[in-house]
């Protein structure tokens, strides 16, 4: 492993303590999130991206059908 690689492995390792780790399984599972899923769900957002989120969102559901999907999805799980 090259200087790069393993500096790059170093920082995604002690990216988050043992409690966060707890913290991000626990709430994953709790939803039925898969265990790998690259997505952080404990995590806040850095300064202005929830601006930009909400702005995306508005853009790609008009009529907040996402909100739809989600109640559907929640529906059909139970």
């Amino acid at each position: 492993m090259n200087r790069r690689t393993a500096a790059f492995a170093a920082r995604l390792v002690g990216w988050a303590g043992p409690r966060a780790r707890r913290r991000e399984q626990a709430a994953r599972a709790a939803i039925g999130m898969p265990a790998r899923h690259p997505e952080r769900i404990t995590r806040e957002l850095p300064a202005g991206h929830e601006e930009w989120l909400a702005a995306a969102c508005a853009e790609l559901w008009p009529a907040d059908e996402y909100t739809q999907i989600i109640t559907d999805t929640r529906r059909d799980n139970q």
